[in-house]
């Protein structure tokens, strides 16, 4: 067998590898967990606009299609005559469209770093980052979920690689390459205006003896590619309700035919859907933060998420990309793309107010673990002993924080941050918290006979699809009916988005049991806990 053939079968049985452990990895997770708070929301947009052929929900909340819609598929959200949230379907629809995500998108993140890697600087470098990626519990943790975030993670390295092609030699079939991978990426999460920004700024970069109307029409391509994607749709550039049309009504001249001449304005739909991202960026959302809470977050919230969720593998390599970028600037054009994309993807989230986790920031940790893993390519010169010492050892450790949570991945925290058991003093949301843990609440009644519960659950999915008699914390039943226990999300017990704080008396209460990691459980039964309820109840806002 010559070289050539033993090197190809050696990374196609890598890729079957890499492909089988995510596989297996996201399919524990997603079978373990219950359906978190943006997937109900994903199966009322999908199945909307599969039934009712209605769309216009994407645009109003800022969300993308492209990766709903091929998650929650026509056959994942069916039948489409049941709600969204009708408990007798609901689980099959999670598990459907889970199953549909971790194809798309897990799976050919994991494979496609390793083969631009493999390609780009050498099998070893290759296989350390898609292993390290493949075993990353925060990863794995949203890899099960039938969302947007890895899909996101992966069309930038797919994006990135066309870039760092087309700076290496322009020519049309690249263009039209990278073109349609923004486009795409677009069309996956609206925040890939941040890659346009990127592709732009490589793009000046390496200005002198390129043909710069060859890369504007590239970035307009991307822009018409997107458009596409989302099946040329128009959306009004300016609600009757917004910024705009408020200026217009205080400027009172003939404001009723401006407003009715503004409002009928209409453009592609992603300008609506990346205008009602940056008014949420700008306005803010409710954050946890090392037991303060804040109604728009802090500059530094990223940064100390990121301290308190990572592995010690992927925060040696966010360590360690930074010198390495810095030494290899000038000489390496894949660490020059890398790095411009790491600046981009790592300034943006200090400047907006969605301080809700760490889910947003994983193109930055797999652009750095790509990076630092290209130190044992070629060019360095790096000894094969050593080479091999060093994956082994990267992927020992990473495999370490993997089973030190699975497959309860989405609860990770490092030992510095006090692990898993202390997440829910650190960060709550999804970082810990979207609701997931209802299978494990439904197991441990059953060993307990009941089923019956008072509930204040941070989440989305239905209780009764996990066969959970589920009655609010605000009612107080009588002694004869009222539940042995009371189940209290993490999130809510830090008094994140629940209004009047009404949870503040159980902080001091230690619990009877606790549900993974996201769910406390008191027994009513309890003096201080009747008298917390009660506090709770007088304190929760009246909607």
């Amino acid at each position: 067998m010559s070289v050539s053939w033993r090197r190809l079968v050696l990374m196609s049985l890598t890729v079957g590898v890499l492909a089988g452990l995510t596989v297996a990895a996201a399919r524990a997770a997603a079978r373990a967990t219950s359906g978190t708070f943006d997937e109900t929301i994903y199966l009322d947009l999908a199945r909307r606009a599969w039934f009712e052929h209605n769309t216009e929900g994407f645009t109003e909340l800022g969300v993308a299609p492209l990766p709903v819609m091929l998650a929650w598929s026509r056959a994942a959200v069916e039948p489409f005559d049941q709600a969204s949230g009708d408990p007798a379907v609901y689980t099959n629809r999670v598990a459907r469209a889970r199953n549909n995500a971790i194809w798309w998108f897990a799976v050919p993140l994991v494979v496609s770093v390793f083969l631009w890697l493999a390609v780009r600087s050498g099998f070893a470098a290759g296989l350390m980052a898609a292993g390290v990626l493949a075993l990353s519990p925060n990863l794995l943790g949203h890899a099960a979920l039938a969302t947007t975030d890895v899909a996101f993670a992966l069309t930038v390295v797919l994006s990135l690689a066309p870039l760092t092609t087309l700076i290496e030699s322009q020519s049309v079939p690249r263009a039209v390459a990278l073109a349609a991978a923004l486009g795409i990426a677009l069309a996956t999460k609206y925040s890939a205006t941040a890659l346009f920004v990127c592709a732009a700024a490589v793009m000046w970069l390496h200005r002198r003896g390129r043909r710069r109307s060859l890369d504007v029409l590239t970035l307009g391509g991307g822009l018409l590619v997107a458009w596409a994607a989302h099946g040329f749709a128009l959306s009004p550039l300016i609600s009757s309700s917004g910024s705009v049309a408020q200026i217009v009504t205080w400027a009172g001249v003939d404001s009723g035919r401006a407003l009715e001449w503004l409002t009928a304005l209409r453009g592609p739909s992603y300008v609506r859907g990346i205008a009602a991202q940056l008014y949420l960026e700008r306005s803010g959302q409710e954050a946890f933060l090392l037991g303060a809470r804040s109604p728009t977050g802090w500059w530094y919230y990223f940064p100390v998420a990121l301290a308190l969720k990572s592995t010690p593998v992927e925060m040696v390599a966010l360590a360690a990309f930074v010198p390495l970028a810095a030494g290899r600037w000038k000489r390496d054009l894949d660490i020059r793309v890398l790095a411009t994309a790491a600046l981009v993807f790592g300034i943006l989230p200090l400047a907006g107010h969605r301080n809700l986790g760490v889910r947003y920031l994983f193109p930055l940790v797999i652009i750095a673990v790509m990076g630092t893993a290209g130190w044992l390519g070629p060019s360095m010169s790096v000894r094969p002993r050593l080479k091999v010492a060093t994956v082994a050892l990267a992927l020992a450790v990473q495999a370490g924080s993997f089973l030190s949570v699975a497959p309860q991945h989405l609860a990770y925290f490092n030992l510095m941050a006090g692990g898993p058991s202390r997440g829910y003093l650190r960060l709550v949301d999804s970082n810990l918290d979207w609701g997931q843990d209802l299978p494990r609440l439904s197991a441990w009644l059953r060993e307990h006979q009941t089923n019956h519960v008072s509930l204040a659950y941070f989440g989305t999915a239905p209780p009764r699809a996990y066969d959970i008699d589920a009655v609010g914390y605000r009612e107080a039943p009588g002694a004869w009916d009222r539940p042995k226990w009371f189940a209290l999300s993490v999130t809510y017990l830090q008094g994140v988005f629940v209004c009047g704080d009404p949870f503040q008396a159980f902080r001091s209460l230690s619990p009877d049991a606790r549900i993974g990691y996201s769910i406390m459980v008191y027994s009513t039964e309890r003096a201080d806990v009747q008298q917390a309820l009660n506090a709770a109840r007088l304190n929760a806002c009246v909607h």
